[in-house]
């Protein structure tokens, strides 16, 4: 037999072996890998040693693996755990095969090492066919090691401004700095705030991560200051630091002037101030401020001085020359901790003829022993103006003869003196010779001569010299030994006219120059007052001759004057009473005990009380008579009144003083260019009655220049000004206390200017013509300059009037009232012109003739102006009449008729708004803490925008142009453009308080478009604007009160135009809209109940008027209205030809099954003529849902409409 060998089968039981081997050959490699797969393996977001914060994300990008059939038992896991307690502060896990990803919060845990560990389950197929899923053993993915440090930021916060050496606030905020954090409040924390400098303070913040701390700043200097807050560390949290920065702002110092304000030539005088803290709202307001360098200054003679501990700072200063007044300052330059200061006084330098002198003992005083012995050598004295030689033995007569020969007989008849031109001169010389005092010097016969002589080197020399009534004097002034004067005292007139005369002539030995003050020093018996008269050249020489008659008077002081010469001399006198000084007894020839001793010592510095008064002419006048009252002079009063009588052109110049010898000064000082005949003047001024001024003369002046002055310790208590060029023979001005004034004249004044004030110094301007008002506290002060001045009204109350005639000039008005500064320039003003200041703002020009330009500046910090701080106007081509008026209520222009070229309007407070693009506009804006208003209008008449209860807008042009508004309140908005502008153009958002809305807008003419969005109501009215127009709306019978139904459903309606025109409408709130309605009347109302019906109103007609009772049909042309009011959605298109006159339908509602289908037309009254497109519908709700009802047929076919009836 043959053996067959079969070929071997394999066993399929074998296969599953070897796979499960090979598989697990396999898998024991990969769980070898994966045994090894490092610290941090499948962590992908984190890497061993990392430094984290915040948010942190901790993900294993492995996880779980599986390659199962059917299910799925993979999973995930990892957490994280303090290293140094091993605490575990964060999990996460996943089901499933996949990348595990979670989000670490570490806000709250503490610094340090942190272990991150992820571990995995694997799902590995199995069983029959690998139909099975075997988990396999959980496999660690990762372990690694980071670092946890969270951070505290700090924010510091300080003023952007804050004055050096006051507490300088601090607000720090700290937060958590990390990782994916943002904005979250961190509390608990300790911070340190440091100032350089200064020192720090450590707080600690609040559960909002917030803390305050003050700290009081030494006087840094001024400039940038950086605080420093730094968050100290702990546990949880490493802290920063943070910085800001403000700006040390310099403390305010304030100097005030303390010295003395007046002195006698050479005399010392102390300089002084005080130099204090005058920060407002400080704790060290008022306090000294010591070490500090203040300049102080008399005039030009200035130097520094050191601050004591009290704040004050002093030097001496020597005083010398005329009587006058100097500024007497105290400047503070300031340093980088103080704001410079200064302040300043009016000095008042006495008169060194008002001072005692010694008395003169010497050859020539001697001399006056016996009287033959004077007469014997009067011929080799007397100087020989007029050619012939005086002879030895000269009588008293001849001498008297000699000096008439040399000046000219002067009038004994002083009442009578002359042909006086004008009654006033006259008058009071008379009434002053005839009550004059000084004819009791009949009864006394000595007298005292008081010389003050100026040295060439400019040093004074002051005597006095005893004298006799009626008996020439010899007078050595110069000290050299040899008279230089001869000088009489006597008596003329007759019965109760005697007055005083002087006569002084030069000696033939006197230096030919020879600047001297002569006075005659007269008392009456039993009356302490000293009468000193004489004359004054201290700044050129003594004429060659001089006579005056004096007359003293009640308050007042009389002269008839004549000198020889062409030197300018002074006519000068005094009425000293008794002041409690130590008297020096005068030096009389008829006392030889007096005449041979040594010179008395005068105390020095002294200043009496007394009034003064000087005269003085530029060329020794051959004849002048004068009259001074002299009874105003007082610190609540200023009082000049003076008359001048000369006989050829001449300056007059009169100084005034009413010295109290202590703190109070009045002084004026006048001068008259050139007068020629006679003149009177009078200026008188009280804070009760106001100042009035009168010139009057024979001829007109060149120039007349007036200052008085009250001075109170050196500051100015009332001050008057007045000054005019080319002077017209008479002038009258009156400016009452309540602040009324006018001014007249006989001609055109070249230049007018005045002044008063009261308080402190009249204030003025640079500018050829201008008028200055200032209200600053006490200190009021009114100044005018004016060419070509012809005359003036003036009001100045609370509203500033001033009408002005005068030559066609540029003219500025400045006016400062306490925050209201209000600056206006006219360019040019017109020969006469109004103007009036409002304390509000409003301004009014009225001229007689059209002005170029006004330019108009105003400030008031307060917000007084529209509520805005600054105000600019610009006016181009202004009619004669023009009022600018800003309020609370908004702003009005008026030219009363005539266009303004241009106007441009700004007001704001800083932050300026505009016109958009380059057209005409008005743009005004009240929705933030102030108003900004914006306008620029050509060819204005008249404007006025109101926001007061409801927007209102009335324009009135004449320039043709578009024109934009923009009004904005908050609560109520007006925007509009109009193309074009056309005039007497009004239109409103009326709210009456009746429910209704009505847009109002009317106009001269009709225009091209009005587009608008008013509060809401926005839209467009074109082709044409007509120029009457009436919208209305209301959600209930407000707009048709009249038709009867009342609290209608539809609201009411109510479109009135004065010709046809397309209206589109859209009402915000869902009220009324209307879409290319070609209309021209329209009147919509009605009443509709799903249950009970209701009548609808229609009517496009219009009565009354030329229309009668028929009425004129106004057919719609076309459109379409959507109402939406509320309980009822209307939507009506009328069709092209559509009219209803005044109609009344009555609807009833049809139903189905009890529910509303439908509506018919049960009557009615008027006519309703439909077209094809005609149709009418409402939508109402019925148990909430929406029913849409067609009421064309009901309204357009109703079968018994009743007429019309009156």
């Amino acid at each position: 037999m043959t053996n067959v060998e079969l070929p071997r089968h394999r066993s399929d039981r074998r296969r599953p072996r070897r796979r499960i081997a090979a598989l697990a050959a396999v898998s024991g490699l990969a769980l070898g890998t994966l045994s090894f797969a490092g610290a941090q393996g499948a962590i992908s977001t984190l890497t061993n040693g990392q430094t984290i914060s915040g948010i942190v994300a901790v993900n294993d990008s492995r996880g779980g693996e599986e390659n199962c059939t059917f299910s799925d038992p993979s999973k995930s896991r990892l957490s994280v755990t303090r290293v140094t307690d091993g605490a575990v502060v964060h999990t996460a896990s996943r089901s499933g095969a996949g990348a595990l990803s979670s989000s670490w919060n570490t806000v709250g845990q503490p610094l340090g090492q942190y272990r991150v560990r992820s571990w995995a389950t694997d799902g590995k197929k199995s069983g029959f066919g690998n139909l099975g899923c075997t988990t396999q053993s959980e496999v660690q993915l990762s372990d690694l090691t980071v670092r946890l440090e969270n951070k505290a930021a700090v924010a510091v916060t300080t003023p952007a401004h804050v004055v050096t050496g006051e507490s300088l606030p601090v607000t720090v905020t700290t937060s958590v700095h990390a990782d994916g954090i943002s904005n979250l409040a961190l509390g608990g924390r300790s911070v340190t705030v440091t100032v350089p400098g200064v020192g720090e303070d450590t707080v600690v913040t609040d559960a909002d991560g917030r803390a305050t701390t003050s700290l009081d700043l030494p006087d840094l200097d001024a400039g940038a200051l950086t605080v420093t807050a730094a968050v100290a560390d702990d546990a949880t949290y490493v802290g920063e630091s943070g910085t800001a920065t403000t700006t040390l702002d310099l403390r305010t110092s304030g100097t005030t002037y303390i010295g003395s304000t007046r002195a006698q030539p050479g005399a010392s005088t102390t300089l002084k101030a005080r130099l204090v803290d005058r920060t407002p709202g400080s704790a060290r307001n008022g306090r000294p401020i010591a070490d500090a360098p203040v300049t102080l200054r008399l005039a030009d003679d200035a130097g520094d001085s050191t601050t004591g501990t009290s704040g004050t700072a002093a030097r001496s200063v020597p005083v010398a020359g005329q009587s006058r007044t100097e500024t007497a300052a105290a400047t503070y330059a300031g340093d980088s901790v103080w704001t410079p200061s200064k302040d300043s006084v009016t000095f008042y330098v006495g008169d060194a003829a008002a001072t005692t002198a010694p008395v003169e003992h010497g050859l020539v005083g001697g001399l006056t022993r016996t009287l033959g012995g004077l007469l014997q050598d009067l011929g080799v004295f007397i100087a020989q103006p007029i050619g012939t030689t005086p002879v030895a033995g000269l009588s008293v007569d001849e001498l008297f003869a000699t000096l008439g020969s040399l000046l000219g007989e002067l009038g004994n008849d002083v009442g009578k003196s002359g042909d006086p031109i004008d009654a006033t001169v006259d008058g009071l010389l008379a009434g002053l010779a005839k009550d004059s005092p000084l004819g009791a010097l009949v009864d006394t016969a000595r007298f005292t001569w008081r010389s003050v002589y100026m040295d060439p080197d400019g040093a004074a020399r002051a005597k006095e010299f005893g004298a006799t009534i009626g008996i020439p004097q010899p007078l050595d002034v110069t000290g050299d030994g040899r008279p230089d004067l001869l000088a009489l005292v006597d008596l003329t007139g007759e019965g109760g006219n005697i007055v005083p005369r002087i006569q002084v002539t030069k000696t033939n030995g006197a230096p030919a120059s020879l600047p001297l003050s002569l006075q005659a020093l007269l008392t009456l018996p039993n009356d302490p007052t000293t009468y000193r008269f004489g004359y004054d050249t201290r700044t050129s020489t003594a004429p060659p001759g001089f006579s005056a008659l004096i007359l003293l008077g009640d308050g007042g002081a009389g002269l008839e004057v004549a000198a020889s010469g062409d030197a300018a001399v002074a006519v000068t006198g005094a009425i000293t009473p008794d002041n409690g000084l130590a008297a020096v007894p005068p030096s009389g020839s008829g006392d030889p005990a007096d005449l041979d001793g040594d010179p008395l010592e005068v105390p020095s510095g002294l200043a009496p009380e007394e009034q003064r008064f000087g005269v003085s002419f530029d060329r020794a006048p051959a004849s002048a008579r004068i009259a001074l009252d002299l009874s105003g002079g007082s610190v609540d009063s200023q009082n000049i009144a003076a008359t001048f009588t000369t006989d050829a052109p001449t300056t007059v110049g009169v100084e005034l003083a009413d010295d109290s010898g202590g703190d109070q000064i009045f002084l004026a000082d006048a001068s008259f260019a050139k007068i020629d005949g006679t003149l009177a003047l009078a200026l008188k001024g009280t804070e009760a009655s106001g100042l009035t001024a009168s010139l009057h003369g024979d001829a007109g002046l060149d120039q007349v220049n007036v200052r008085a002055r009250t001075l109170d310790a050196g500051r100015t208590a009332s001050d008057i000004i007045l000054g005019l060029e080319d002077v017209p023979d008479t002038i009258d001005f009156a400016l009452g206390a309540e602040g009324a004034g006018s001014l007249t004249a006989s001609g055109a004044i070249g230049v007018f200017g005045a002044g008063y004030s009261s308080g402190g110094e009249i204030v003025t301007l640079d500018d050829a013509a201008y008028l200055r008002l200032l209200t600053q506290g006490d200190h009021q002060s009114v100044a005018v300059r004016l060419p070509g001045f012809e005359g003036m009204s003036l009001d100045l109350q609370d509203t500033v009037a001033l009408n002005l005639t005068m030559a066609p000039t540029p003219l500025r008005a400045l006016v400062e009232q306490e925050s209201l500064t209000l600056d206006a320039k006219i360019l040019d003003a017109p020969h006469e012109l109004g103007l009036a200041l409002s304390p509000d703002g409003a301004v009014r020009v009225e001229g007689s003739s059209a002005i170029d330009q006004v330019l108009i500046n105003a400030e008031d910090e307060s917000g007084s102006l529209l509520g805005a701080t600054h105000l600019d106007v610009a006016l181009t081509d202004i009619p004669h009449v023009l009022s600018v008026e800003v309020g609370d209520a908004g702003v009005g222009f008026d030219t009363a008729g005539e266009p303004v070229g241009l106007v441009e309007v700004d007001a704001h407070s800083g932050n300026p708004i505009s016109i958009p693009g380059d057209g005409d506009g008005l743009v005004m804006d009240q929705t933030g803490d102030s108003t900004r208003l914006a306008a620029r209008i050509s060819g204005l008449r008249k404007i006025s925008a109101e926001l007061d209860s409801t927007p209102e807008l009335l324009l009135d042009t004449v320039a043709g142009k578009i024109f934009t508004v923009r009004l904005d309140d908050g609560a109520d908005s007006v925007n509009a453009t109009i193309d074009h502008l056309v005039p007497n153009m009004r239109l409103g958002l009326v709210d009456d308080g009746s429910g209704a809305q009505r847009l109002d807008y009317s106009a001269a003419e009709s225009t091209n478009s009005l587009t608008f969005d008013l509060g809401g109501l926005s839209g467009s009215i074109a082709g044409p604007l007509p120029a009457q127009l009436r919208v209305c709306m209301a959600d209930d019978e407000a707009c048709l009160p009249g038709v009867g139904i009342e609290d209608p459903a539809l609201g009411s309606v109510q479109f009135v135009a004065s010709e046809y025109t397309t209206l589109n409408l859209v009402d915000s709130a869902g009220g009324l809209s209307a879409q290319n309605l070609r209309l021209q009347r329209l009147d919509l109302t009605g009443n509709l109940d799903t249950e009970d019906g209701g009548p609808i109103y229609l009517n496009t007609t219009e009565f009354d008027g030329a229309c009668g009772f028929d009425g004129c049909e106004h057919p719609i042309l076309g459109g379409k209205i959507n109402a939406d009011l509320g309980t009822a959605q209307l939507e009506f298109t009328p069709g092209n030809g559509f009219s209803a006159v005044d109609a009344v339908t009555d609807l009833v509602p049809t139903k189905l099954f009890g529910q509303t289908t439908g509506v018919k037309a049960t009557g009615g009254t008027g006519i309703v003529r439909c077209v094809s497109a005609t149709a009418l519908k409402v939508t109402v709700k019925v148990i909430g849902i929406p029913i849409t009802l067609n009421l064309r047929d009901a309204i357009c076919d109703v079968p018994n409409r009743v007429p019309r009836t009156p």
